[in-house]
């Protein structure tokens, strides 16, 4: 009796270091395979070189938000722009680099594209080939809340909607609409992440946009669809 039990307890010690081995090389195998999908570029990512074509698309995307934005209407009545993802994508990868060229005080020479959108019914993606930010836009109480969608990623890793606030802080939000818009946001609205009441993470931005004649055109709604989506704006004096 005294040598079985000697022999169970010598084994008991053997299993346990057996299964934390095993555990271990799970684990370690998991944080490999992460660290890999991580690295690896994102899928989506399909930016093609700038040439004449898309540069032409990109300032025809630009003058009809010039035109639209300035455009005396009246005060009551609602006007809308349509913005296809492919001008969309033309803009980024021709006029983007640019524009943020510009903004650091640097030359833009040869810049490569860097950011793509995928404009989906239920989110908006944007892309580089690092990073997937997944987001839905919904405009409240003339502020825009750009909140976590499904699909947010590092490289092709996943990322939880947990961490938007982090991931979403790589995309300068406020910089990129005044882009889009070509309006400068008020300098009171700071466009970084907070946290609402029920404890999800979201961007704020402004919805209401002054021009340089003492009018101002306030963002009313967002209508997204398959490779496109509408602004609904007003303008008022």
């Amino acid at each position: 009796m005294t040598a079985e039990s000697g022999g169970s307890s010598t084994n008991r010690p053997r299993w346990k270091r057996a299964f934390m081995f095993l555990v271990g090389g799970v684990f370690c195998a998991l944080i490999g395979t992460a660290i890999l999908l991580a690295f690896l570029p994102v899928s989506d990512f399909t930016a093609p070189s700038p040439n004449e074509g898309l540069d032409r698309r990109a300032r025809q995307f630009e003058q009809t938000f010039a035109s639209e934005m300035t455009r005396v209407r009246g005060s009551n009545t609602p006007w809308a722009i349509r913005i296809r993802e492919d001008d969309l994508n033309a803009w980024f990868w021709t006029r983007l680099p640019n524009w943020v060229a510009h903004f650091d005080g640097s030359d833009s020479t040869g810049a490569k594209p860097f950011l793509q959108a995928a404009l989906e019914p239920d989110r908006i993606r944007l892309m580089s080939q690092s990073m997937a930010l997944a987001f839905v836009p919904v405009v409240d109480q003339r502020t825009t809340l750009i909140q976590p969608g499904r699909g947010s990623a590092l490289g092709r890793l996943p990322l939880p909607s947990g961490i938007f606030h982090w991931s979403a802080s790589a995309i300068d939000f406020k910089g990129l609409s005044s882009a889009v818009l070509g309006v400068e946001l008020p300098e009171q609205e700071s466009g970084s992440a907070s946290q609402d009441a029920s404890g999800s993470d979201r961007i704020v931005l402004p919805a209401l946009f002054p021009l340089g004649d003492g009018r101002s055109v306030e963002l009313l709604e967002i209508q997204m669809d398959d490779q496109q989506m509408v602004l609904v704006f007003q303008t008022r004096r």
